[in-house]
């Protein structure tokens, strides 16, 4: 009788580490590092950051439960659409909007099930939008010779906020989709901007009635896909 239980003791000894190691050594922690791309497909806000953007990002697994992520969002449209109005002598061209930014986190899986995953966390912000346009003039001399002025004037806005997030994502082998909704809370500074044909300020932009801070929220609603290596 102890000889049977010195044996079975010996086993399970030697099979519980062996248990142990396996749950352990899951494919998740073999490639650790992720890179992906993404779209942001449903982006509820009002200016700013009111476009559906696309990401770039970077993932690593610290264990099969924590993970941390670097993204960078971007947006970027010129319209060439000229507006001319040759009785007023005066046009814009083009119409430039650009929205780029960085955002950094921690994630935590909640469960995992046959490469199906649900995971939480939150993230630190940073956003830039610019908008801008250039506007021109022209003047007839007494000799009928034309002269054009041009200024570029808009509005650029800078944010930083919290984003707590959920999400679901489903891992076959390298590869991963995900699936995550975010809640972004930002303090905001917009600030107004025109400069003369030199590239000169016109205004002041640390005047007050041209720099504005206050505080608004967005939600987000994107999908990622990565590969693991």
């Amino acid at each position: 009788m102890k000889q049977k239980r010195c044996i079975i003791t010996i086993l399970l000894c030697c099979v519980f580490p062996l248990f142990v190691l396996g749950q352990t050594e899951k494919p998740s922690r073999l490639n650790k590092w992720g890179v992906g791309v993404g779209y942001d497909f449903l982006h509820r806000s009002t200016l700013p950051f009111n476009e559906r953007t696309f990401e770039i990002s970077v993932k690593y697994l610290y264990t099969d439960k924590h993970s941390f992520y670097l993204t960078v969002p971007f947006y970027f449209e010129n319209n060439k659409d000229e507006q001319k109005d040759f009785k007023l002598g005066w046009f814009n061209d083009p119409w430039l909007h650009r929205i780029w930014g960085i955002s950094a986190g921690y994630n935590y899986t909640a469960f995992e099930w046959n490469g199906l995953s649900g995971f939480g966390g939150v993230g630190f912000d940073f956003m830039h939008e610019k908008y801008l346009s250039i506007q021109y003039s022209y003047e007839m001399d007494d000799w009928g010779n034309q002269s054009e002025y041009h200024s570029t004037g808009g509005t650029i806005f800078r944010g930083y906020g919290l984003s707590p997030q959920i999400g679901l994502s489903y891992r076959f082998k390298h590869l991963e989709c995900e699936f995550k909704y975010k809640f972004s809370a930002f303090i905001i500074k917009d600030t107004f901007v025109l400069k003369n044909k030199k590239g000169e300020d016109v205004y002041d932009k640390d005047k007050t009635d041209l720099v504005d801070h206050y505080f608004k929220c967005s939600h987000n609603l994107s999908v990622s896909l990565y590969y693991y290596f």
